[in-house]
Formats: structure tokens, sequence, C-alpha cells
């Protein structure tokens, strides 16, 4: 819907103010002033979703993208998860000095020891999130 056809701004304010972030500032501004249409192909290509599959397949397809996920360290994908928002707002040597923090609590994490001995003994690690 073009809000600004209805002299409206976009209604959440998810659009004016998530949808930058996700898909970039030009596009952004391009669904929102124009209200095109967004279909499949073209919201993937955007970054906007991250697959396209048929109705039928969206349960394996997330099933898997889950079970992939998965197989990482829950200790270190917190910490990923952690700077990768907190990386939205902050300024970079703050980042840096936070990925700093999180690379030395990997370092000494039971996790990361797995992985390493996971991987010497070529094996599939089993985290604890420890």
């Amino acid at each position: 819907m073009n809000f600004g056809r209805r002299g409206l701004v976009p209604d959440t304010g998810a659009g004016s103010w998530l949808l930058p972030r996700q898909i970039g500032l030009t596009e952004a501004l391009r669904l929102l002033f124009t209200g095109d249409p967004l279909d499949a192909e073209r919201a993937k290509s955007v970054g906007y979703v991250l697959d396209v599959v048929e109705p039928d397949a969206l349960p394996d397809a997330a099933r898997a993208l889950a079970e992939a996920a998965a197989q990482c360290s829950p200790f270190a994908s917190a910490r990923t998860k952690r700077l990768v928002y907190d990386g939205l707002t902050g300024d970079l040597p703050d980042h840096l000095a936070a990925t700093r923090t999180a690379l030395a609590e990997c370092f000494a994490s039971a996790d990361h020891a797995e992985g390493v001995r996971a991987f010497l003994e070529r094996r599939a690690p089993v985290f604890t999130g420890q």
C-alpha cells in the first residue's frame, strides 16, 4: 500500500525504521514512496526475505535452516547475535572492543574446546552451550 497516496506515513513506524535497516535506504525509500508491490523474487533480491520456497516445501526448508543453525555452538551464537544487534547502533571502536571480549569468552568456553577437539578428531561437535 502506498501510504503517501492516502496522505499518511507508514502506519506502524516499522516501514520507516525497520525497512531501511533490512533492505537498505535506497530500496526502502523506493518501496515507501512508490508503493510498488513486492513479489517473492524481488523480496529475495533486495534482502527482505532469506529464501523463497513453494508453500509445500516450507516446513522442510525451515527445518533444514534450523538444523544448520543448531549445529553451531549456542555459546558462540548468542555472542554473535548480541554483536550483530548491538552493532546496528554502536560505533566501530565500541564494537571492536565488544568483539574482543566475545572472542575471549569463546576461547575460554567449553564449546570452543569441544569444537577444536571435534575438528581434530574429524567428528561432529557436541556443544553444551558452555
